[in-house]
């Protein structure tokens, strides 16, 4: 790669690939997956109150905050990930060979890594085998904003075949919103009985969702 073609592909603050870069890396990685039929998985990455840092330290905390970031993430990733800078305040992370306990375990080693006392919240997807780069994305991208809209903090892992959860259903024994919290707790029959359907995967604590589009706060 010539210097010129590197610089177009490297993000100017964090050092990182940049979103050109990322796209033809996400659409390299699918096609392997696809000819080898091996699992990769995606997680779109978001530092929590990004713009409250913002407001309150100056932009110029806000650069040093992504940049000190994006070194201390990468620093726990091995050599065959990939991880980028997606745009704004968001990052994307490809991981290859992973199914998703492992790339889970993978996402929340970087996520214990963001630095200056700020928190991340993340989204982890695994390719179904059939979708497109698009869809793998935007699937990742629903899964950030549960977790999101969840509290923050966190990773959300989303299954292929998400499961509807009305706002308004509340749990008859303690009143929760949502519902699913207290299975998650208090009823693993129940959950894994749901697991079994939708092909989520246990090990991390999973709000179902099938939200589309970003509407919570950063």
């Amino acid at each position: 790669m010539g210097r010129l073609e590197e610089l177009a592909q490297t993000d100017e603050l964090t050092g990182l690939p940049n979103r050109r870069s990322w796209d033809h890396e996400l659409e390299r990685s699918v096609a392997h997956a696809r000819r080898f039929k091996l699992p990769v998985a995606v997680a779109v990455l978001d530092v929590d109150r990004f713009k409250d840092h913002n407001d309150g330290h100056g932009h110029a905390a806000g650069d040093a905050l992504l940049t000190y970031a994006a070194r201390a993430w990468s620093s726990v990733l091995r050599e065959v990930d990939t991880i980028a800078r997606w745009g704004g305040d968001e990052f994307g992370l490809l991981i290859t060979g992973c199914e998703a306990p492992e790339a889970a375990k993978a996402v929340e080693r970087v996520r214990a890594m963001t630095p200056e006392g700020a928190t991340c919240s993340a989204g982890l997807v695994v390719w179904d085998g059939e979708e497109d780069e698009a869809a793998l994305m935007a699937r990742a991208d629903r899964a950030l904003y549960a977790a999101k809209r969840t509290g923050r903090d966190r990773l959300v892992v989303d299954g292929h075949h998400p499961l509807d959860e009305p706002e308004d259903v509340r749990c008859s024994d303690c009143n929760r919103v949502p519902l699913l919290d207290c299975v998650v707790e208090h009823r693993p029959d129940v959950l894994a009985l749901i697991e079994s359907v939708v092909g989520v995967h246990s090990g991390v604590r999973v709000p179902l969702v099938a939200e589309t589009g970003r509407g919570a706060d950063d």
